[in-house]
């Protein structure tokens, strides 16, 4: 391979460069460990418990590849298995405030409630169930439909109905219109009219 050996600084160099990558880790292998029987273990176990991602393949093209440029070979699945889906959308966790930006613009609604979730969340059994559910208890309806959109909402008043969840409104409006309700109220929203 044309490298020589520097026994004062303990790397393989050609023409002043180091060693390095995959073929930093092989150039160390003598002639009787090429023929061992456990060489290529041997191998594949000192290149993945020594070389990281970016100094294996460029990961400067990818967005996500970026995230695990300093990862280990050897932690290369568990790395992948805790990203989030923040993280690969480009956005930055604060721990101190529990919130997700990119460009200092905080992540709300939907996007926030996805941002939490790691690759290894999205092959859960129940990922959906729980992604529907952290939406419907996190997510506010008026997100979704305006005040003025549905007569039904005039039961509410429109601070209540803005700060409600999506998963607190059948119950509200189980609460609102009930068989107590006054007749004009059903009138006032549209559910029956005057001439029933």
């Amino acid at each position: 391979m044309g490298y020589e050996y520097d026994s004062v600084n303990g790397v393989w160099a050609k023409a002043g460069a180091e060693a390095d990558g995959i073929i930093g880790v092989v150039a160390n292998y003598s002639i009787a460990d090429l023929s061992a029987s456990n060489f290529g273990d041997r191998m594949i176990g000192d290149i993945t418990s020594t070389l990281t991602l970016g100094e294996v393949i460029n990961t400067s093209g990818s967005s996500v590849l970026a995230l695990l440029d300093g990862v280990l070979l050897a932690d290369l699945t568990t790395e992948i298995e805790t990203l989030k889906i923040g993280e690969i959308m480009g956005y930055e966790y604060d721990s101190v405030n529990g919130t997700w930006a990119k460009a200092g613009v905080q992540a709300e609604d939907i996007i926030a409630v996805i941002a939490n979730y790691s690759i290894a969340d999205l092959s859960s059994a129940n990922f959906a169930d729980d992604l529907i559910d952290d939406i419907a208890s996190t997510v506010k309806v008026s997100e979704f439909m305006a005040y003025d959109s549905c007569s039904l909402f005039k039961v509410f008043d429109e601070a209540e109905f803005n700060d409600m969840k999506i998963n607190e409104l059948g119950g509200a409006l189980s609460g609102a219109i009930s068989k107590d309700s006054k007749i004009q109220v059903l009138v006032d929203i549209g559910l029956i009219s005057a001439s029933d």
